[in-house]
């Protein structure tokens, strides 16, 4: 019963597998393939019902099936810009005009998301598609852009690179969901703003109302560090927000807070019905004035704050809500979710992968399937503890199904979600509405008096609870054992999920037998997840990094990493390259050894330039090596050079007769074409950061570790 009253959910089902087979083959279309998959498919749903008496209803379910399947696949097909002849990267040309989408300011630069409007090529203007990232340098005069701004690029765009080292965030798949496969870097010289005169355009309008609000909290809220929580908490810009509140907002588990979602779009929303008196019974017409009135309010207010995927989710299914009751329809939660996810989906299929959009609906099914079971459990004879166990109830629901998820993507679990989201939920409603009222009353004030003095109490109020929000949340990230750093693969999710849909069963139904297979499917993570930290543990690697501002060497062994660095590791490179690999393998301890220095103990012998590990000789070449003073030959097995000369390359070949060759990031290109040339002369196995990227080196684990560091 509880299945056929969702009936979108036969909607649902195709369409998001159109989806998946458009967005993963991401190959341009062909009428064989695509008449292949209906005839496969035509077959599968034909062979299904085999074990069932044959039924004419199995005809017209096949077909909307398909039908739904193939509608889904070519409408998701034609929004892959990137497939389409027209987009830009098809186009050889170095001129382009580019209408701006957004502007946010980074920490060295103006980044801008424009979309390509056209080409010129051979002095003839070509009409193009496609999305591209403009970073602008922050002395150059870009603070008159605005959104809706055309201008003309002199330059041409870059590809995104992959990852340059293991593990590492994938920049290119994020951005490439984004519907951008292309950046570039621009000087003051190398682009020209076409429209003068401003264009009135609606998004300009919306950009102008948030600039606006975002000028009032700067000049109410005195702390900066209050002002970015502000910022991102009302009107979703996370670009002010420091390092070190970001990190108590992710170890809590209360990052979902400074997102603007489906809580703050809700609390609008709720504010709107209060405000207007929408529930209360009344004619027809004006309940259809003011049905409208809230929409618009709600859908106002997610434009302002960027329309994020979680906003755009709530919007569209209050905007449902809202229109059901002016019509005095019943409503049905999940079906209202469907229909919004099937909305959200034929907008921009590729949402479908974004880690907010998986999040929200998540969340929100989580709550729809398990919130009234759990709540249930406790229920006293006192109200105020209700309510407690209810809110309770709320986040423990919220966090069944996006828990996995959570620790798959970010690899940290908050232990103390529950008591972060007791507290968050109710301070960002407080601060959410206190922000609304603070506008609402300066805006009357403006009117109708002189001064703003009820404003001005109202904002002292505001600093006070911002102040209090910040420091209660880093009370909670600094109690011990906050959060826990766990590293899951994609299998390893799976089967968490597993294990959570058979737990649940047993929950919801009752049904031990669900309960045994949860076990069982327990007891088989539990003794994958002690062989996998096992094999961890015991893999020894030399890792070379693709760095770019200094050098590292990573040996590790057992549970160290002996780290070689060339200078002082640059905080953002290291958070971004190194310390994933370190993370994944959950080394923990490291041992930092300068290049100019000497280090021994059991594992690793380093002298001067050369190195030892695991039977295997290393030799570190800058211009401090006196190649001229070196007699005696040494056979090493891999040579790191960052500093050299073309010359060199023969003199070591020669005295140390390297066994493989690795270049380290270097900017003389035409040193690196010289060092090519000669690999290919002497046929030597040689490794380009610069091109190859990083370097990994695994060693045999079974083979004897030495007792003692050997002389060299």
């Amino acid at each position: 019963m509880f299945l056929k009253e969702l009936k979108l959910l036969k909607l649902a089902v195709p369409f998001i597998l159109g989806i998946l087979f458009a967005t993963q083959l991401n190959q341009p279309i062909s009428k064989v393939p695509l008449l292949i998959l209906i005839i496969f498919l035509c077959f599968t749903f034909c062979i299904i019902p085999f074990k069932y008496p044959i039924s004419y209803k199995w005809i017209p379910n096949c077909i909307l099936f398909l039908g739904i399947l193939i509608f889904s696949f070519l409408s998701a097909h034609a929004k892959i810009d990137e497939l389409n002849p027209l987009h830009y990267s098809n186009k050889n040309s170095d001129k382009h005009i580019v209408e701006i989408i957004s502007i946010s300011e980074k920490k060295n630069s103006i980044q801008c998301i424009a979309r390509v409007k056209a080409i010129f090529n051979e002095n003839t203007l070509h009409k193009t598609i496609g999305k591209t990232i403009i970073y602008f340098n922050k002395n150059d005069d870009v603070k008159d852009l605005k959104v809706s701004d055309l201008i003309l690029i002199y330059a041409s765009f870059s590809e995104v690179a992959k990852p340059r080292n293991p593990y590492q965030f994938n920049y290119r798949e994020y951005l490439r969901i984004q519907g951008i496969n292309r950046t570039v870097f621009l000087n003051k010289n190398s682009w020209l703003r076409l429209n003068k005169i401003p264009i009135k355009s609606f998004k300009n309008k919306i950009t102008s109302a948030k600039n606006h609000l975002q000028k009032k909290l700067k000049n109410i809220i005195l702390n900066n560090d209050a002002y970015a929580v502000a910022s991102a908490l009302v009107l979703g810009d996370r670009d002010h927000l420091s390092k070190e509140v970001k990190e108590n907002f992710q170890h809590t588990g209360g990052m979902h807070v400074l997102a603007v979602s489906g809580l703050h779009v809700g609390l609008i929303g709720f504010l709107l019905i209060f405000l207007s008196g929408f529930n209360k019974p009344k004619h027809h017409l004006l309940k259809m004035i003011q049905a409208l009135i809230i929409i618009s309010g709600i859908w106002i207010y997610s434009l302002i704050t960027g329309l994020p995927d979680s906003a755009f989710r709530a919007a569209i299914m209050l905007s449902l809500y809202i229109l059901s009751k002016a019509f005095n329809k019943k409503t049905n939660s999940i079906n209202i979710l469907i229909a919004a996810l099937i909305i959200s989906l034929y907008v921009d299929p590729f949402c479908l992968y974004k880690v907010g959009f998986q999040f929200s609906y998540l969340a929100l099914i989580s709550i729809l399937i398990f919130y009234k079971p759990i709540a249930n459990l406790i229920i006293t004879k006192y109200t105020w503890l209700n309510k407690f166990w209810q809110l309770n109830a709320l986040s423990i629901s919220a966090q069944i199904l996006i828990a996995p998820l959570s620790i798959y993507y970010f690899s940290l679990f908050p232990l103390y979600f529950l008591l972060t989201n007791i507290f968050a939920i109710n301070f960002a409603s407080i601060i959410l509405y206190s922000h609304c009222f603070y506008f609402i009353i300066q805006y009357l004030e403006s009117i109708f008096l002189s001064s703003y003095y009820f404003s001005k109490i109202l904002a002292f109020y505001i600093n006070l609870e911002l102040d209090a929000f910040i420091k209660v949340l880093s009370f909670i990230k600094n109690i011990p054992g906050s959060s826990s750093n766990i590293i899951f693969s994609h299998f390893e999710m799976l089967i968490l999920y597993g294990i959570v849909f058979f737990l649940s069963l047993m929950f919801l139904r009752k049904r031990l037998i669900f309960g045994l297979l949860g076990i069982c499917l327990s007891i088989f993570f539990a003794l994958n997840r002690v062989q996998v930290q096992k094999n961890k543990s015991d893999k020894i690697f030399t890792q070379i990094y693709y760095l770019k501002k200094s050098q590292v060497i990573d040996f590790k062994i057992d549970d160290t990493i002996y780290s070689l660095h060339s200078a002082p590791i640059d905080s953002a490179e290291k958070s971004f390259n190194i310390l994933p690999i370190r993370h994944f393998y959950g080394t923990e301890k490291t041992i930092e050894i300068p290049f100019n220095e000497s280090f021994q103990n059991k594992n690793i012998y380093k002298k001067d330039y050369l190195l030892h590990f695991q039977n295997k000789n290393f030799l570190f070449y800058d211009h401090q090596v006196p190649l001229e003073n070196i007699v005696d030959t040494f056979i090493i097995d891999h040579a790191l050079l960052k500093e050299f000369e073309s010359s060199d390359l023969s003199k070591i070949q020669t005295l140390f007769k390297p066994k493989e060759y690795i270049f380290l990031y270097n900017k003389n290109y035409d040193l690196l074409r010289d060092a090519k040339a000669f690999c290919a002369l002497t046929k030597c196995i040689c490794h380009f950061v610069n091109s190859d990227f990083s370097k990994t080196i695994n060693y045999d684990t079974n083979s004897p570790k030495p007792q003692k560091a050997l002389q060299l």
